[in-house]
Order: structure tokens, then C-alpha cells, then sequence
């Protein structure tokens, strides 16, 4: 694949994780945590997105074998 990665889906999967879990931590969001209910949310959000991507990974990784 042109201008493709040689990681394999399992490390992506890691990063994508990684990303999510920084994001979360971090104390700069998109939408501050200060902001009662909204901050939490797009923390949330970010967490299921996140976590459905690496799912995906898993599995598309998991089925190539």
C-alpha cells in the first residue's frame, strides 16, 4: 500500500488507546472540564470513539491472520 505503515493492527490499536488515554488526562481539552457536564462529555466521546477504532483494529488484525 502506498505510503502505508508496516505496524501491525495490534500496535495501532495500542496507539490509538494511547491517544485516547492522553487526551482524557491532559488538563487542555477541546472543551474544558471546568464546564460542568459538556467537559466530561467530550472526554467521553473521545474514550468510545476511540475505543470502537481500536476494537476495529483488533479485529481486522485478528481476521488477517
Amino acid at each position: 500500500m502506498p505510503g502505508g505503515t508496516n505496524l501491525s493492527d495490534r500496535t495501532k490499536a495500542i496507539i490509538v488507546l494511547a491517544v485516547v488515554a492522553a487526551y482524557a488526562i491532559f488538563p487542555a481539552d477541546v472543551i474544558p472540564d471546568a464546564m460542568l457536564g459538556l467537559g466530561q462529555l467530550d472526554d467521553l466521546i473521545v474514550f468510545v470513539i476511540g475505543v470502537i477504532a481500536a476494537v476495529g483494529k483488533l479485529r481486522k488484525g485478528r481476521d488477517n491472520r
